[in-house]
């Protein structure tokens, strides 16, 4: 592409529609290198893509999956590509409230408040499963460390084929609903119904897993329809039945479905799209209304000062005296316009965030 490509007129020429079903297409179409689970990707496209928005932080407004940076050093390699922080408690430790604080933490730093939270984390696990089929010791090290000939990818597997059913990322292992690309109320449902009492995958990580007879053998195999499995549960799971804030809100969602489904619909845009900036930088036909956390400016509905308006309120600010304190003015202009980041296009004076 030359400098003189427009992005944006180039997009207007783009068949969305077209692409969405060419998306659609690619989810169900798996792949001998990489077999999708449940005849789906689907669910590994959310993992991917939370892993990638995940990053964005809320202290300097870095981070996100708009330059799609997974890709490259260092994110490619950062552990937290398999799993997110802390599934098994804090420091592999299973203890459901203290994994519930540290969850409030790390969303904290996203910039999702305690609804968003428990929002994402049971819409996102009501898709897809855990791999955890084979020991850490099996897999070799990250992309930015592993020898050439792994040609970059790093976290080879070295069981069976390394992927389908020998594969491992996060250590955890198996799915939390009956139909696991499916939406449905499943999770909350099995997380409320059953028992759980704490086990370890097949790779040693700690998870749990019910107590009740009943829960054996109702979820599907990821890859052998004669294979039945009992659901299982994180550390992190338990933790937004048990914890004095996340319960109240989980229990409300699983009375009234339709509430999860809009909270987890704007929880995920937020996610996806924090470190995005204003809407005017978005394209197409599913941008929907302006969010807050987007800083919306109010539409103009009015008339627009002129050339001879500046010049009169020029005088009237140099006509104002001693008043007029240059210790004082520079630095609340200059405070106002370094909060300018184009890291996720907010901050500077034009909004008079400053105020």
């Amino acid at each position: 592409m030359g400098e003189d490509f427009d992005y944006a007129e180039e997009f207007t020429r783009l068949d969305v529609e077209a692409l969405k079903r060419d998306l659609v297409e690619v989810m169900r179409t798996s792949q001998d290198w990489w077999p999708a689970d449940y005849g789906h990707y689907g669910p590994l496209f959310i993992r991917m893509s939370w892993h990638a928005a995940g990053t964005y932080r809320i202290n300097d407004g870095r981070g996100g999956g708009g330059q799609g940076a997974q890709r490259f050093a260092p994110l490619n390699s950062w552990p937290d590509n398999a799993s997110l922080e802390n599934p098994e408690g804090p420091n592999g430790n299973p203890d459901p409230l203290a994994s519930a604080r540290d969850i409030r933490d790390t969303f904290g730093r996203m910039a999702m408040n305690d609804e968003e939270t428990a929002a994402l984390i049971i819409g996102g696990h009501t898709f897809g499963k855990c791999h955890g089929a084979v020991g850490q010791e099996y897999i070799g090290p990250e992309p930015e460390g592993c020898p050439v000939e792994h040609q970059g990818l790093g976290w080879k597997n070295t069981v069976g084929t390394g992927a389908g059913v020998h594969a491992m990322t996060s250590g955890l292992e198996g799915a939390w609903t009956t139909e696991p690309t499916t939406w449905d109320n499943g999770y909350l449902e099995n997380l409320y119904s059953y028992d759980w009492e704490l086990t370890e995958s097949p790779a040693g990580a700690k998870q749990w897993t019910p107590k009740n007879p009943e829960a054996q053998g109702t979820v599907p195999d990821a890859h052998d329809p004669s294979v039945r499995h009992a659901p299982m549960m994180l550390t992190s799971d338990i933790a937004l039945k048990v914890d004095p804030i996340y319960g109240p809100i989980t229990r409300r969602f699983r009375e009234n479905p339709d509430q999860l489904a809009d909270a987890f619909a704007t929880a995920w845009y937020k996610l996806l799209h924090r470190d995005m900036g204003p809407i005017s930088r978005y394209l197409g036909p599913w941008v929907p209304e302006p969010q807050l956390w987007q800083d919306p400016a109010p539409p103009v509905d009015h008339e627009l000062i002129g050339d001879a308006d500046v010049a009169a309120l020029k005088q009237e600010v140099l006509a104002s005296g001693p008043a007029l304190d240059p210790t004082v003015s520079q630095p609340v202009s200059t405070s106002g316009s370094s909060t300018a980041r184009n890291c996720c296009w907010v901050g500077v004076l034009n909004t008079s965030g400053v105020s």
